[in-house]
């Protein structure tokens, strides 16, 4: 950001504190680490006050960031916005509005948004998720990419592979109570699960014993051959193609694909006497 185009628009909540924002903010923009902070919030200044202060240096002349805390609220009540910001155009200072809302579309500004730890990983959890469901609906290309996608993020091969296999387990068990004709809420407080997971589930085909015991003896094989030191990502593909082979079987009752995963597994290494992840 140059000082002829010296302000920044910040999306953040409000409750972020300071100093996360801030080191990443200044970090992200390679400010210098001794800018003058001047923190300004509505209905306690002026607008004529940070004109002032932009306009003009410390005793030390030193460069200041002025933040503009709850930017939404402090600009309601000025009538000539866009007067007001070709002030701040050119000057020897920062300015950062933050708010909770995203630029006005009215505004051109530069953008930055804040995206914090648990934001970051709620997205990759949403990702690994549709990888799931897309194997679900045999969706194979967007498995794929969900696949690549949680990947990407940093999520641990062995964690998605727990995250499916966790997902299939569940539903046996729900499948397993509505055979039972245990009614929803029995199911709900029986297994501690959210309503969503058991409307996805009560929405999916029933599946045969042998279906189950084919997409189980899939999933422990992954399970030993990525602690048998296989490529990982191989495996979660491979994974990913029989699932979903399994998934069309068990809609066009395919004996044959069954009979195809229902092999012996090969002896096994030393290392396949790990525990599996999922038991």
């Amino acid at each position: 950001m140059t000082k002829e185009n010296s302000i920044l628009w910040a999306t953040l909540s409000a409750e972020t504190p300071w100093t996360d924002w801030w080191s990443a903010l200044s970090s992200e923009k390679k400010w210098p680490k001794n800018l003058v902070i001047e923190k300004w919030k509505a209905p306690e200044f002026q607008w004529s006050q940070v004109v002032d202060s932009f306009h003009t240096f410390t005793l030390f002349k030193q460069t200041k960031a002025i933040i503009i805390l709850e930017a939404e609220k402090a600009l309601k009540a000025v009538k000539d916005l866009p007067g007001l910001l070709e002030t701040f155009k050119k000057g020897p200072h920062f300015l950062i509005f933050q708010s909770e809302q995203k630029l006005p579309k009215d505004l051109e500004l530069d953008t930055w948004t804040f995206e914090s730890a648990e934001s970051k990983n709620m997205v990759d959890d949403r990702v690994s998720f549709k990888w799931i469901d897309s194997i679900h609906s045999a969706n194979l290309s967007q498995a794929i990419l969900f696949l690549e996608q949680a990947l990407k993020a940093d999520q641990h091969p062995l964690a998605l592979l727990q995250l499916v296999t966790r997902d299939f387990r569940i539903g046996r068990l729900i499948h397993h109570a509505q055979q039972s004709r245990l009614k929803e809420n029995e199911i709900l407080t029986t297994l501690k699960v959210h309503s969503f997971v058991l409307q996805k589930w009560m929405k999916r085909p029933t599946h045969s014993n042998q279906h189950w015991s084919s997409l189980f003896e899939r999933l422990l094989e992954a399970d030993l051959e990525m602690k048998s030191g296989a490529d990982h990502i191989w495996v979660l593909r491979k994974l990913t193609l029989d699932l979903i082979q399994l998934t069309v079987a068990s809609k066009a009752a395919d004996k044959k694909v069954y009979a195809k995963f229902r092999r012996p597994l090969k002896p096994a290494p030393q290392l396949w006497t790990i525990v599996p992840s999922f038991a």
